[in-house]
């Protein structure tokens, strides 16, 4: 019950399934551990594995600025402005960074929404990081030396920043995952990272979240009733009308009661018979008749669409909810819908098998047309059929669906799928899946 993303995945793959080495130091041949420089040592120290440290939602303002070059001598700050950044403190000898690099390099275009940065501590030259570079990474990846210890330095800074009670050594990497507003929400250091990892990070960590609770991965997939419905569904449905009309009819009651008590007089008695009585209990009956008739139709589908609204399509033309002749799919989703992203992709391959049938994807949080639009540009075929609703039409449509044929949901979830036959009936209603192509020709042959 979790959209995962690839990152999650991989990280179970790299972390679960993959065969470990039969060692516990996954350092290699290399130095993995470091200590304060004192200001600078002249030589390594001793190598050791180091021990991990993983610190989750530290939420600490990066008070920390400096400035690295790259190998293609541009600047870059340790400060992030707008966009995640990550930065890995690294030397060209650690087992640890070598494997850390290897997985970044092939995926490296993976990460183009945040600014990653891979950071030599060890008075490493230009040359040699740039031979690390060729050896474990990618061409475009980018990384930064110094021949002064002033990386060193910096690393320090954040280890003590992010782990006030270290004891004065450090296993490498050290990464530091820092958010688009400038603030460090994890710390780890001294483990082999793939780079399913990192993006695992970023995704739950640098991020931001929205407001909503319903958070479909990227995108909101969970619409709870609009508080405006209920009032609607009130006068819908005939049954509030006919109370205020039965009630005036059994006010009379108390009226004829007098009328009894007295009735010695034969005159009354067949007035009482002839009364209003047996032509109201005739009128009551056929009223209470209609009634009962939305239950049979909240059973589910195979009734008759109760719903008929015309949408404006992107392309200027309309397209109503009624199928006349011809099988319908309606689709409620919101631009921001991952599932109904992962139903797009299937069907965009198989979008020819459905030439008998109209698909009309309907927008139901009110996204202007640029944005339906530009959503259908990215996601879909050009020849679908995208609608938006500037007012508040298209969900009140999803919930009336909802309403009527899945009584028991409190909360829809995107996309609800509606499959109407030519003859204008329901066939079935689903929502919150991303059905296969398959799935959707297999629902609307029924």
């Amino acid at each position: 019950a979790t959209s995962v993303t690839h990152g999650h995945i991989r990280e179970i793959i790299d972390g679960y399934l993959k065969v470990k080495s039969s060692s516990s130091n996954d350092c290699e041949d290399g130095q993995c551990e470091v200590k304060p420089s004192t200001p600078a040592p002249s030589t390594p120290s001793t190598p050791s594995t180091g021990t991990a440290t993983k610190t989750d939602g530290l939420k600490i303002q990066n008070s920390i600025d400096a400035t690295f070059t790259l190998l293609d001598g541009s600047k870059v700050t340790s400060k992030a402005n707008g966009k995640p950044k990550v930065l890995i403190f690294f030397q060209t000898i650690c087992g640890r960074c070598m494997n850390t690099t290897k997985s970044i390099g092939p995926n490296y275009a993976s990460f183009s929404d945040v600014d990653l940065y891979e950071i030599e501590i060890n008075l490493k030259d230009k040359n040699t990081v740039q031979d690390f570079k060729t050896k474990y990474g990618s061409a475009a990846m980018k990384f930064a030396y110094d021949t002064t210890y002033n990386t060193n330095g910096v690393m320090w800074k954040y280890v003590r920043l992010c782990d006030p009670s270290n004891a004065g050594s450090i296993g490498l990497p050290v990464i530091v995952y820092i958010d688009s507003n400038n603030v460090i929400q994890k710390y780890e250091t001294a483990t082999s990272v793939t780079h399913g990892h990192i993006r695992e990070i970023i995704d739950g960590y640098l991020k931001p979240k929205s407001s909503s609770s319903n958070d479909c991965e990227d995108g909101q997939c969970e619409i709870k009733p609009s508080e405006p419905q209920k009032p609607e569904v009130k006068p819908s449905t005939p049954t509030p009308e006919k109370k205020p009309e039965v009630k005036p009819e059994t006010k009379p009651t108390p009226e004829k009661k007098p009328e009894v008590k007295p009735a010695p007089e034969p005159e009354k008695k067949p007035e009482v018979k002839p009364a209003p009585e047996p032509e109201k209990k005739p009128e009551v009956k056929p009223e209470t008749k209609p009634a009962p008739a939305p239950v049979p139709e909240k059973k589910g589908p195979d009734m008759k669409n109760p719903v008929a609204e015309t949408f404006k399509l992107v392309d200027g033309s309309s397209m109503s909810t009624t199928a006349s002749g011809k099988p319908k799919i309606l689709v409620f989703y919101s631009t921001s819908c991952g599932r109904t992203k992962n139903l797009l992709k299937d069907l965009n391959k198989n979008y020819a098998k459905f030439g008998d049938v109209d698909i009309l994807f309907i927008e139901t949080r009110k996204a202007k047309n640029s944005a339906v639009a530009s959503f259908q540009k990215k996601f879909a075929l050009s020849t679908m059929n995208f609608a938006y609703d500037s007012s508040n039409t298209a969900k009140k449509a999803m919930e009336t669906y909802a309403k009527t044929y899945l009584p028991k949901v409190k909360t829809i979830n995107t996309p609800l799928i509606v499959f109407i036959g030519s003859d204008n009936v329901i066939k079935d209603v689903v929502h919150g899946k991303a059905l296969t192509a398959s799935e959707l020709r297999k629902a609307i042959d029924k």
